[in-house]
């Protein structure tokens, strides 16, 4: 019986707060910002979600050593990532039921991870790695099948919102629910937009009204 991937240890991505010591200063280096003479660590000017995101995966490299027995803690890091190391742990992930992107994945936070940490050392031959993972990747799902016309989407966002009006659709929650559910999928398919800028919408400053019309104005 294979085991739940939330429940196996080995997936796990270690907190930064778990991390040796040596990783934990090297990374907090990494991320203090700088001055007009000082231009700071390499991961100083990464938004905070990405410094987060890219933490997280080097968790993963970190668990991986660890269950593996050679997570030195009196190492530096970047004395711990050998091309051969790199080579058995893309192996180990494939080998895992991982999805090719999701390798690809953890190979790139590994690399954006260890070339602020040790900026002094020469990464090109695991960007090199990278790219050929990146080659190598293919979706899992033929997601190019299921991708629906803009048009075909707009009247099914339009069908949903009209349905909402009907008593029958529910109680005023789920009817309010359901012209909401519309209104994105009609309005995203007629103007794709970033997730950040679309959930960050407000009536009044991005959504204006004028005359019968509805603008959506984003600042640069």
């Amino acid at each position: 019986m294979r085991l739940d991937p939330k429940k196996d240890p080995s997936r796990r991505c270690r907190p930064v707060t778990a991390w040796p010591i040596g990783d934990q200063l090297a990374w907090e280096a990494a991320l203090a910002e700088g001055d007009v003479l000082d231009p700071g660590g390499g991961a100083s000017q990464w938004a905070p979600h990405s410094q987060r995101k890219i933490a997280k995966g080097y968790g993963r490299w970190l668990t991986w050593m660890d269950i593996r027995g050679l997570l030195e803690s009196d190492v530096k890091p970047a004395t711990r990532v050998t091309p051969e190391r790199v080579r058995d742990y893309v192996l180990d992930l494939r080998n895992s039921d991982n999805a090719p992107y999701t390798v690809l994945a953890r190979v790139q936070k590994l690399y954006h991870t260890i070339r602020v940490m040790a900026p002094e050392q020469d990464w090109a031959w695991l960007r090199a790695i990278e790219n050929r993972v990146r080659h190598g990747a293919a979706s899992v799902r033929n997601k190019r099948s299921r991708i629906l016309p803009a048009a075909k989407l707009i009247r099914f966002g339009i069908e949903l919102m009209t349905s909402a009006d009907e008593p029958k659709s529910g109680t005023a929650l789920q009817r309010a629910i359901r012209f909401r559910d519309g209104l994105i999928i009609a309005v995203l398919a007629a103007r794709p937009l970033r997730r950040g800028n679309f959930t960050a919408i407000e009536i009044g400053r991005h959504l204006v009204r004028e005359g019968e019309r509805f603008w959506l104005r984003f600042r640069r």
